[in-house]
């Protein structure tokens, strides 16, 4: 079905039709609209000639915009049509108007910017204002409200900085009734006890230039006693931005800030035992380097003594002894030897908590090579079948790692030498940044009862006839892996082999 197009008839259909009905309903508008260009009304509709108290907006129009505007917004005004005219938004704002009969009127006043084609491209600003005279709440009742805040000092200055109001909170957090307050400058009430400069004219000033300004610190009460606040002054203007006075709040902190300077203190003691703690393990540790010179000197000498006399008895004696008194030469000769190992395991193991850590990445694999390497020397025809898995890198002190792997792969062939064929499995579980390694044999276990013992100084689960050792090895495993801030563990049955661990922490580039 075709529609026919029929040329338009009604004075609606026209365009100054259609600009007539666009007029009506601005007409129809509840709130004042008005358009100015240059600052001059071009139009203003019935809410608007009724807000301006004219009778007909004939009486209006060619008249400068300012002229109904109260002159403490003229500025305010002025701002918002360059903003306008620069094609900018301009703020919803509120403001003081004058009616034709000079009564004032407040209104919140909208504008846009509008070009069409009756303004030759030249903008033409377009004004919406909503009359609120008389909506604004009740100042009696802001003033009560306001008053019975007990948990913030509320009160005004003005310009000057002296107390125009003084709010139940105030007098709660200074001492001061409203009656000792009002009229007195606030330094008089919120003087800091540590400054004799007036704190409060330099808040005064910082709020008129930056609208706000917030303070925090002791103050003193009516009676000398000393509060904390967080004190925060904001500067109230006019409607032409001049300033009226300044609003303070104020927030009793001093339960806050006492327990503050509590954990202060406390974290002064703290460290202050710390370091006679630090002073004292440095005296130790002083202590500990004397005595190990002393074992390493004194103890030594009988030592080399005995040995030698020994050997001495050994080579000139020999013949002259029977069977059992040469054995008995042998046993004081390993004695000896047995002692001097104690003595340079015992030394290793206190020089251990002192060595300085130089830690870098370190591929685990090579270390793990060169510890086998090293433990495999003395296997002469031993059979040892090794299952080496992936090993990741890690973050350690290589040589300190080198010691833990020869110490571990050490035990392992050891407690598998009463084996056919010793079974060596090692390998590693990379978790959220810590590797943790595993050395398995099947070897003779230990008692899980005495798993505690394992890593103990001079702490052994076997006979020393029946495997060599001084039992510091293990204990000198747990430190070396404690001071990487890893951990050590194992497990075992007796008779069925056993498993040792340790924890480190992954190197940086494979977490």
């Amino acid at each position: 079905m075709k529609i026919k197009r029929t040329s338009r008839a009604r004075t609606g259909d026209t365009p100054n039709g259609e600009e007539e009905r666009y007029r009506q309903l601005v007409d129809l508008c509840p709130c004042a609209i008005l358009v100015h260009a240059r600052s001059r009304l071009l139009f203003v509709n019935d809410a608007g000639t009724k807000l301006l108290g004219a009778d007909s907006s004939a009486d209006l129009i060619g008249r400068p915009i300012l002229d109904f505007v109260h002159p403490d917004a003229h500025q305010q005004a002025r701002d918002r049509v360059r903003l306008l005219e620069q094609g900018r938004p301009a703020p919803v704002s509120e403001e003081s108007w004058l009616r034709r009969d000079g009564a004032v009127i407040e209104v919140v006043v909208s504008a846009a910017s509008l070009v069409w084609h009756g303004t030759n491209g030249k903008p033409v600003i377009l004004l919406s204002a909503l009359d609120v005279t008389g909506r604004k709440p009740d100042p009696e009742i802001l003033r009560l409200a306001v008053n019975n805040v007990a948990d913030y000092a509320i009160f005004m200055v003005d310009p000057e900085g002296r107390v125009t109001s003084w709010n139940a909170g105030a007098e709660l957090l200074t001492g001061y009734s409203a009656a000792e307050a009002i009229g007195r400058h606030m330094q008089d009430f919120f003087a800091p006890d540590h400054s004799a400069t007036p704190e409060s004219e330099r808040l005064i000033d910082r709020a008129a230039r930056e609208n706000r300004a917030r303070y925090e610190g002791w103050f003193v009460r009516k009676n000398n006693s000393r509060f904390y606040t967080n004190w925060v002054i904001t500067a109230v203007r006019g409607v032409s931005e001049n300033v009226l006075g300044y609003l303070n709040v104020a927030r009793d902190l001093t339960g806050y800030k006492t327990h503050e300077e509590e954990i202060e203190r406390w974290n002064t003691e703290l460290e202050h035992r710390v370091a006679e703690r630090t002073a004292q393990i440095e005296a130790a540790n002083r202590e500990l380097e004397s005595f190990s010179y002393s074992v390493s000197h004194d103890l030594r000498a009988p030592l080399r003594h005995i040995d030698g006399f020994v050997e001495i008895l050994q080579d000139s004696a020999a013949s002259q002894l029977d069977e059992d008194n040469r054995q008995h030469l042998q046993t004081i000769a390993d004695s000896a030897r047995q002692m001097g190992k104690l003595i340079d395991d015992l030394l290793a193991f206190s020089r251990m908590s002192r060595v300085r850590l130089n830690v870098r990445p370190v591929s685990l694999e090579k270390a793990v090579r060169e510890a086998m390497e090293h433990a495999q020397r003395g296997l002469q025809d031993r059979r040892v079948e090794w299952s080496v898995g992936k090993l990741p890198d890690v973050e350690a002190d290589p040589d300190l790692l080198r010691q833990v792997l020869i110490n571990l792969i050490g035990n392992a062939l050891k407690y598998t030498r009463t084996r056919e064929v010793a079974r060596i499995d090692i390998g590693a579980n990379q978790t959220s940044g810590e590797v943790i390694f595993f050395i398995r044999d099947n070897g003779v276990g230990f008692d899980p009862r005495y798993m505690d013992k394992l890593f103990g100084v001079f702490q052994r689960l076997h006979r020393s006839a029946e495997f060599e050792g001084t039992g510091l090895g293990l204990a000198n495993v747990r430190r070396i892996i404690h001071r990487h801030a890893g951990r050590t563990w194992a497990e075992g049955t007796l008779g069925a082999g056993a498993t040792f661990y340790f924890s480190l922490p992954a190197a940086k580039a494979s977490r």
